[in-house]
Order: structure tokens, then C-alpha cells, then sequence
């Protein structure tokens, strides 16, 4: 009774239904629907709502997990699809351009898809950095096995951003989730140290990993960082962390601030999302809480993954 009260409430939402639909069978939405959905949804769109908009190539044009770079005076952007929380649509997409307003999608995104194209697989929660004049792009990805979930963190590289290499495996874990994988560059004495913070979520609780990984993206140090003064009854679900002003790649003695988004233990639907910055010692001290504007606040279920806009101190 339950399932056929929660159908009858997609029924409301057509679009959704619709996509619901497509999700229960494993099937793509074909995009000539996608699209006539995304020119329905847009024509609801206040003015202010309209600054930044992105073509996905499903043809949806709902995307999360932004995470952004400035490389080659060019801005960088990843994302993945994620049309109405469907997260069989999650593959990692690169867009570019010379401004945040104008970015343009890579020739041939996706840059890496799931294994299938079913509930329980996607490639989520991208992160794009420089290292040695290269673009890295990693992600997260999770499987289904033997109704088991299996979790891994990738990475592809490319020279241009526009041609990627294979995709190669740094983690993988039967029990960790690997949550929000979070790059940085450390220089120092002319070498580029890669530098990754993700989420450890196991059991309903998580906390900050953070790991040294050598030139062929091995992992050869690890270590759990504390956090303080983070709100009671919340644990921490996804993370980006950037040098200021929103760069990747800097001198170790650069502080390093975080954008985390956190999820309240007893209602999993609220999240709150704020700022935060390391000290000398590593942990990372909860600053202040992202006041988040009323024209966006009034129109938006809850906030979610962010990111630090380079040369800039605004966040997507």
C-alpha cells in the first residue's frame, strides 16, 4: 500500500512519473522526451533562476555535483546528470569556456559511463584538478554485486580536456562508501604532490580521510582528520576543498578551506551546508554555515554538493 500511495504521488508530477517509470525498467528517458521535458520545466523558471544553465548530454539539463578548476585560463567545470534524483543518468561531464557564463560542453561527454544503466550503478561526485600540466578528473563509483554494494574511486587525465585516457582505479572498498573524493596540489621544491580528502561513511557515520598518493596515483599515506565544531546530531556527506580563491594547486603553506555538506542523523532530508577552513594540525574547523539567499531558499528542497568558483569568492 505504501509503494501504490508513493506512485500516485509521482503521478502528480508527469515529467517525474514519467522518468520513474523509465527508472523501474532500467531504461534511458529517449532524449527528444528529455528535452521536451527540460523546455517544459524551463518555462517555470523565475528570471534570477536562469543565470546558470547547462545542456546534459541525456538531454535533461539537471545536473549536481559541480566541481570546478581554472586551467589554462580556461574554467573547467564537472558535473553529472542526475534527472529527478535518477542516479542511473550520473556520468562524469566536463564543460569549459572562458567565463562561469560561458561554458560550453567538451566534445564528447560523457567522459566515462556506469557499467549499467540500472538502479544501484553510477558514476558520481566528479573532481577535476591540475597536476604536471595535465587535467585529472576522478570519481566515484558504485556497483551492485550479488546485492551487495561495492564502491571504487577512479581517475582518467587528459593533455586538452577534451581527449581522456582509461580509466584507472585508486580505491575500492566492499564497506566504505569513499563519499565526495576531494583533490588538491601541494608544490614544494618543485614537485607536485597529489593530496585526497574523501568522506569514510560506514554504519551511519562518517568522517574525513585524507591520503598522499605518488605520481602513478598510488595511495602511500593515509590518515583520519578531525573536524570541530560541527553541529550535533549531523555527519558530514559530501566535501570540496580548494586553496583561496578557488584553486586547486598551491604551496603547502596556502590555507586550505571546505565547502561540507552535512545530513542530520535523525531526518535524513535536511542538510546544511558550510564553510570551513584547516588548521596547522589538519582538522578542519567549521566556520560558519552558507547563508543561502531567500529567492534560492524559497524554491529549493535543500542544499547539496558545492563548489568554490575559481578567482572568485562565490560558490555553485
Amino acid at each position: 500500500m505504501k509503494k501504490i500511495k508513493n506512485l500516485f504521488k509521482k503521478i502528480k508530477n508527469p515529467p517525474f512519473f514519467y522518468y520513474y517509470c523509465h527508472h523501474v525498467i532500467s531504461k534511458y528517458v529517449p532524449e527528444k522526451f528529455a528535452l521536451k521535458i527540460s523546455n517544459f520545466n524551463k518555462k517555470a523558471y523565475l528570471p534570477d533562476e536562469n543565470e546558470f544553465f547547462l545542456s546534459t548530454y541525456d538531454g535533461s539539463n539537471q545536473c549536481v555535483h559541480p566541481d570546478m578548476l581554472f586551467f589554462n585560463n580556461k574554467y573547467w567545470l564537472a558535473v553529472t546528470p542526475y534527472p529527478y534524483g535518477m542516479e542511473e543518468y550520473e556520468n562524469p561531464c566536463i564543460y569549459y569556456g572562458n567565463s562561469i557564463n560561458s561554458l560550453i560542453s567538451v566534445s564528447d561527454n560523457p567522459i566515462e559511463k556506469q557499467r549499467k544503466h540500472k538502479r544501484g550503478f553510477h558514476l558520481s561526485d566528479p573532481c577535476i584538478f591540475e597536476w604536471n600540466s595535465r587535467i585529472i578528473c576522478a570519481f566515484r563509483e558504485n556497483i551492485k554485486k550479488n546485492n551487495e554494494e561495492i564502491t571504487y574511486i577512479y581517475y582518467t587525465s587528459s593533455d586538452d580536456g577534451v581527449n581522456w585516457t582509461s580509466s584507472e582505479l585508486i580505491l575500492q572498498s566492499p564497506n566504505d562508501k569513499l563519499l565526495s573524493p576531494a583533490f588538491y596540489v601541494e608544490e614544494e621544491n618543485n614537485n607536485q604532490i597529489i593530496h585526497m580528502n574523501y568522506v569514510s561513511y560506514t554504519n551511519g557515520s562518517s568522517s574525513i580521510t585524507h591520503c598522499i598518493l605518488d605520481e602513478n596515483m598510488n595511495i602511500i599515506d593515509i590518515e583520519t582528520q578531525a573536524c570541530e565544531n560541527m553541529p550535533e546530531n549531523y555527519y558530514i556527506w559530501h566535501i570540496a576543498v580548494s586553496y583561496e580563491n578557488g584553486m586547486k594547486i598551491s604551496t603547502g603553506s596556502k590555507i586550505k578551506y571546505g565547502l561540507f555538506l552535512i545530513r542530520n542523523k535523525t531526518n535524513s532530508d535536511i542538510y546544511k551546508l558550510y564553510l570551513t577552513e584547516q588548521d596547522n594540525n589538519g582538522t578542519w574547523n567549521f566556520i560558519k554555515e552558507i547563508d543561502i539567499k531567500d529567492a534560492i531558499k524559497n524554491i529549493c528542497y535543500h542544499p547539496y554538493k558545492s563548489c568554490f568558483i575559481p578567482n572568485s569568492q562565490s560558490i555553485i
